[in-house]
């Protein structure tokens, strides 16, 4: 399916060219805009006089032409099999014209019809894309390749043919010494500390970073890089990425942008990162060689990290490609131009299989990048377009485009601009990795893999959020930040500059999730209506006061007797407001201290059934108050609450607790009161309260066995 929002910037083209790869990651800079221009004739293309040459091409057949066996790389055009004899006689003419062409696999373990794949988060088949005829068509020397590919085309058995990329980096450090008096501003602007207080991220969580290779840059970062480890400095602890992916030499940019996705945080050394404990695994992808360097595509690095069970995908750079115009009213022109979807069809396919397996994925929005004449010809300037571009891959429908914003909240004026961005993130001047150091570096580069670490952590609290829910989570919570001068979604920044914190939490109360470890809620969590809340065996979730967390859908409360849950105030004072079950909510809370709900109800239950069981509910103004519930309440303990239990309207059942100490200093000290009430009681002990039962209002507690 082709992008939606990829078809506002097609450009009508006569020769599609040399596709660039421009990582997103530095101020403007007329050296690297001169540099950038001199790589038309380098690697495998070459343009003579305005024609551009080639060594190779990317191609997908639509039928079974190659039956390799799985792991096989090369094939011959002897190869293809001969009930295909029309398709295999057009690639024997171009060898008799051309010599000797090699076909090599893009994905060596593809095989035909092996395209259903296992959902690892919801269980369902997913079906990919045919990737087993992706193949590179490699020639012994330079070839005139748009007429090899308009004829191409035209095959019936060809389902699309291409030109390779090239990577053109943009990496400008520019702070080389770890000392800016602001610290680590982009994580302080996004409200990291309460983002954290809510989640850290899981382990199991596995963000991809797909980084470009060519020239300087290797897509590999170091992992040497002490903020790669969890221990104190050099390589001690647990490496923070996972196994998989692919190794090499390391590169400056792809290690840039992993400090930002996941530095090691909370080791006394160098920087923190927002995806606190989620790990990431490397890709890189590299088409400015020949494929007999063992380079990969795009799209091949994109399934790689769909196979090797990816959650997050970051990517960190846009692409270019070079082109020629009509000869009226432009002649002999070179152009530059912004990548489109139509470009890259296999990559545009790799994105919609990461999407159908339930992976989120963003992308730098890009930087000071607009077309511009790279060489001669004359009256260039009428087909020269400027102004507000798409960029690819954050041109794709299926990934979020981010822009990068300083630390004022602006925006960047020269960076790209359009429709096509979604979101804004801190970027510019912003600490992370680099070789064995920490330094300071500027672009969308490093404002994406911010988006894709909250990304890892809303994947932690809930792994089934997908991209659609993933853009409405940051719809809705993102800052607004330039609302004076661009109010709601203007082409600049999105809907806006991210806050992590209100992610968490929106995610939490709209779509549901887990809580696990430490857990400090500073305003109200309310769970909405068919959602759940499952909390851990030894969470602890401490509530600012006042603070009150209310039910409108399921909590499960999982602890374990020798691993209870416990929900309770913040610091040694202070109270908050308890657990609340409204209207038709319901869930289970097994194992659990609640304790300090001094001006209120450990547990308040309005019209709902929840089952409470193995809790102890203690220093509470009511331990429980039920009305009009048909609640279990099993083995607890309600101790030294001003009034343990008040149930008014129900038929609740109470069975084996233990409820005790109720001396009332604001309530009657009952242990359990019921008002028009008809509970039923069974082996439970009351003892030491003020009044052990009172019932008032036709209140008819039974006595005995459950039926």
């Amino acid at each position: 399916m082709k992008s939606k929002r990829c078809l506002f910037s097609a450009l009508k083209v006569v020769a599609k060219g040399l596709i660039f790869l421009v990582l997103a990651a530095s101020l403007s800079n007329p050296a690297l805009t001169q540099s950038s221009s001199n790589q038309q004739n380098s690697g495998p293309f070459k343009f003579e006089n305005g024609v551009r040459k080639a060594r190779f091409l990317i191609v997908n057949f639509k039928n079974k032409i190659f039956n390799l066996p799985q792991g096989k790389k090369t094939a011959e055009v002897n190869d293809m099999q001969k009930t295909y004899g029309s398709i295999r006689r057009h690639f024997e003419q171009l060898e008799a014209r051309y010599g000797k062409l090699n076909f090599h696999k893009q994905i060596p373990d593809a095989v035909w019809g092996d395209v259903l794949r296992q959902n690892r988060k919801t269980g369902k088949l997913v079906q990919l894309h045919e990737w087993s005829q992706y193949f590179y068509v490699v020639f012994p020397d330079f070839v005139l390749i748009d007429s090899l590919m308009a004829t191409m085309k035209e095959l019936p058995e060809v389902d699309y043919v291409r030109a390779p990329v090239i990577a053109v980096p943009q990496v400008t450090p520019i702070d080389p010494e770890f000392n800016s008096p602001t610290g680590q501003w982009n994580l302080v602007k996004v409200d990291a500390k309460n983002a954290w207080n809510i989640s850290r991220g899981s382990s199991d969580v596995i963000v991809a970073v797909i980084e470009a290779a060519g020239g300087a840059e290797t897509g590999i970062p170091f992992f040497a890089n002490p903020d790669f480890w969890t221990g104190d400095g050099g390589t001690s602890g647990t490496s923070k990425f996972a196994p998989g992916g692919h190794t090499g030499a390391a590169g400056p940019h792809a290690t840039g942008v992993a400090g930002i996705v996941a530095a090691a945080t909370d080791d006394t050394d160098g920087i923190a990162s927002l995806g606190w404990d989620i790990r990431m695994r490397p890709y890189k992808f590299d088409e400015s060689r020949l494929p007999d360097f063992g380079n990969v595509g795009l799209a091949a690095a994109i399934e790689l990290a769909i196979a090797e069970g990816t959650d997050v995908i970051n990517f960190s750079f846009v692409l270019e490609t070079f082109e020629t115009r009509p000869p009226v009213p432009c002649t002999g022109c070179l152009f530059r131009r912004l990548v489109n979807c139509g470009d890259m069809p296999d990559t545009e396919a790799a994105i919609e299989d990461a999407k159908g397996m339930g992976i989120i994925m963003v992308a730098a929005a890009g930087n000071n990048i607009n077309n511009w004449v790279v060489s001669g010809g004359t009256n260039c300037a009428p087909c020269l377009e400027l102004g507000a571009q798409g960029a690819y891959p954050a041109l794709n429908d299926y990934v979020s485009a981010i822009t990068a914003t300083d630390s004022n909240d602006d925006a960047v004026t020269d960076f790209n601009f359009g429709n096509f961005i979604d979101f804004a993130a801190p970027g510019m001047v912003v600490r992370t990795t680099v070789g064995n150091a920490i330094e300071n570096f500027s672009g969308t580069s490093f404002a994406s893999p911010l988006v894709a670490s909250l990304a890892g952590l809303v994947k932690s609290i809930n792994p089934m959020i997908t991209q659609a829910d993933f853009k409405n989570i940051l719809i809705t919570t993102s800052e607004d930040v330039n609302q004076a001068q661009y109010p709601g979604k203007d082409v600049y920044l999105g809907y806006g500059r991210i806050n992590a914190y209100e992610a968490l939490k929106y995610t939490l109360e709209n779509y549901g999730g887990t809580l696990s470890g430490d857990v400090l809620l500073t305003e109200d969590l309310t769970i909405a209506s068919g959602k759940t809340l499952t909390i851990e065996d030894g969470t602890t979730i401490e509530f600012d006061s006042g603070v009150q967390l209310t039910i409108n859908g399921v909590l499960n409360v999982n602890g374990l007797s020798v691993s209870k849950v416990t929900f309770t105030r913040s610091g040694g004072t202070g109270n908050w407001d308890g657990i609340r079950f409204n209207t038709g909510s319901s869930g289970n809370v097994n194992h659990a201290i609640i304790e300090y709900v001094s001006n209120g109800d450990g547990i308040n239950i309005q019209s709902a059934s929840p089952t409470i069981e193995n809790t102890t509910i203690s220093n509470c103004l009511w331990g429980l108050n039920l009305n009009t519930s048909n609640a279990v309440i099993e083995n607890c303990i309600i101790d030294n609450n001003d009034e343990g239990v008040f149930d008014r309207y129900g038929a609740a059942q109470y069975l084996d607790n233990t409820i005790k100490n109720s001396f009332g200093t604001l309530t009657d000290g009952n242990g359990l009161n019921f008002n028009n009430a008809d509970p039923m009681l069974f082996r439970n002990v009351i003892e030491d309260n003020d009044t052990g039962v009172y019932g008032s209002n036709a209140a008819f507690a039974q006595f005995g066995a459950p039926a």
